[in-house]
């Protein structure tokens, strides 16, 4: 039974420290809860979502283990889904937890050794550590002595190499239980000189970080025991001491009360039957106090055995019968523990086994799809081998007659290029006739100017109005001219589309229209027309009107160039 209760107190000093706990909580915050499950009824994003399933389980993980691993679980599924590999392991490190809490070591394990895949070899040696020592506890916890010992020089090698990469001594106080356990598992062992090596490595760290002073007292106890195995009593004496007063000045009732009945242990080791009783005693006060039921069954089952040696039988009667009543107290205690875990554990045997029935279904599905998505495709390949087989044999016919039609269309092309080229002709005749026709209006305005001072006043009047006359003629003739005969020959069909949107445009509106359609600039066509800038804009005003565009953004040239 001693040994048992050993186990126990080595696997809960673990919990506080190794498995990153934030400290068991007296009561749930309340407040908090209905807030985080609030945000869920509103169906926050996938990230948040994550991240408040992980705090719910956080919170629920020393209060409620189903509801601690439930929400670890949603957390697992969501992270999986939405490829979030930091959530993912956060989720079954807290699920693992729950699992450990809840007395579920098979599920646990599971969990540990799936969360040291996620962290992978090369991952952070922290997180590693931690996840080598979540596996020792729980080996430790199965008296597993061995497989124990192997994770926890693991977890010990893995937070000295982080301390030594990074120059880091905070994580330094993370291996204080880990020596402490070693110690323990070595002694069991009866390895007395590992076992006191392991001890007191991890009391030169205690004794460095005053917060860890609850750790301190553990170590101080556990060497002390093993003194006194190796009969060096006054040495356990002042170790124990020391761990008394440090008990004491932190208010740690339970050490305390640990701590003094291994000082009565030790006095009865030594014959001092007074001083024995009196710590033993003690002890058990102090376990009344802290409501400890394996402290009380210690403290009592110790004063009977002692007084079995010392008398008197009615003492014996009475401490036997504490002793007793205590220990069916721990029976039935550990027997409603384990009847809770049997429970939780068909709850989660038969919660695996629906899930892992729907990834079945899912896989046999996606099987099936992804066979018929063969058979689809082993078809569609089919019928396009058929059709491309039936298409070349038709673009070989269709070649032959599309042959016959190029050469066809070929012959057409050499004609019209014929007809164009005539065409053309046509046009430069047309214009050098009009340059022509230029040259004989400069000849006779240059005669008229060498007649303008030697004719009469009536004479140079009408000399120099026939002269302003052949100026708007000069230019003008040639270039209306060639834009007139080019502009039909190219521009065919525009008129008659014109036509159909307003068929009373005027003359000069259609020809501005066709200027407009060429993009010329207001000035360009005053100088062609021989009017003003002014007129052609408000000739353009007019015209935008008739085409029915006052109260449209489209541009006048835009419209007429798509028309």
């Amino acid at each position: 039974m001693k040994h048992a209760f050993d186990c126990r107190q080595i696997v809960f000093s673990l919990l506080l420290l190794l498995l990153a706990l934030p400290g068991k909580l007296s009561a749930l915050d309340i407040k908090k809860v209905d807030s985080l499950l609030a945000i869920l009824e509103n169906k926050p994003s996938k990230a948040r979502e994550v991240k408040v399933s992980l705090e719910l389980s956080k919170i629920y993980l020393l209060e409620d283990f189903k509801l601690s691993l439930d929400y670890a679980q949603a957390a697992i599924s969501i992270a999986e889904a939405a490829n979030m590999p930091f959530e993912l392991r956060e989720g079954v490190r807290y699920a693992g937890k729950a699992c450990f809490h809840a007395g579920l070591m098979e599920l646990a394990t599971r969990y540990v050794h799936r969360h040291l895949e996620l962290i992978g070899a090369d991952g952070p040696k922290n997180e590693l550590a931690f996840a080598y020592t979540n596996l020792g506890a729980i080996r430790l916890f199965l008296e597993d002595y061995d497989e124990a010992k192997t994770y926890h020089l693991k977890a010990l090698r893995m937070l000295e190499l982080y301390a030594e990469e990074r120059g880091d001594s905070t994580l330094l106080p993370n291996t204080i239980p880990i020596y402490n356990n070693l110690g323990i598992i070595f002694r069991t062992k009866k390895d007395y000189t590992s076992a006191l090596g392991y001890l007191e490595k991890g009391l030169r760290i205690a004794r460095k970080f005053p917060d860890y002073a609850s750790n301190l007292s553990k170590l101080l106890n556990n060497k002390a025991i093993l003194l006194q195995m190796q009969g060096r009593y006054a040495e356990a004496r002042v170790i124990l001491e020391e761990s008394l007063f440090i008990s004491k000045k932190i208010k740690d009732i339970p050490g305390e009360s640990s701590t003094t009945l291994n000082l009565g242990k030790l006095a009865r080791a030594q014959k001092n039957y007074t001083s024995a009783l009196d710590f033993m005693r003690r002890s058990y006060s102090l376990s009344l106090v802290c409501s400890g039921i394996d402290l009380g069954y210690h403290a009592t089952s110790s004063l009977h055995g002692l007084y079995e040696e010392i008398g008197p039988s009615d003492s014996v009667l009475k401490y036997l019968t504490l002793s007793t009543d205590l220990l069916d107290q721990m029976n039935v205690a550990k027997a409603r523990e384990e009847m809770t875990r049997l429970e939780l554990e068909k709850y989660y045997q038969e919660k695996t086994r629906i899930i892992a029935d729907k990834q079945r279904r899912r896989q046999q599905i996606n099987i099936g799809l992804l066979i018929l998505s063969l058979f689809a495709l082993a078809g569609g390949f089919y019928f396009y081998l058929g059709n491309t087989y039936r298409s070349l044999r038709k673009s070989q016919q269709e070649k032959k007659v599309k042959d016959q039609t190029i050469e066809k269309l070929l012959e057409e092309t050499k004609n019209l290029t014929n007809v164009l080229e005539n065409k053309e002709k046509q046009l430069a005749v047309e214009a050098l006739y009009q340059v022509r026709q230029q040259e004989v209006v400069d000849e006779v305005t240059d005669k008229l100017l060498g007649h303008v001072d030697a004719s009469g006043e009536e004479s140079k009047i009408l000399i120099k109005k026939v002269l302003r006359e052949l100026q708007k003629t000069k230019d003008r003739h040639t270039s209306l001219r060639q834009f007139e005969v080019r502009f039909l020959h190219v521009q065919q069909g525009f008129f008659e589309r014109l036509n159909k949107i307003n068929p009373h445009l005027t003359p000069n509106e259609r020809k501005l229209a066709a200027f407009l359609r060429l993009d010329m600039s207001s000035k360009d066509i005053a100088s062609i027309t021989g009017q003003s800038v002014n007129s052609i804009n408000v000739a353009r005003i007019r015209l935008r009107k008739k085409l029915n565009l006052t109260n449209s953004s489209t541009r006048l040239v835009e419209f007429l160039s798509n028309l």
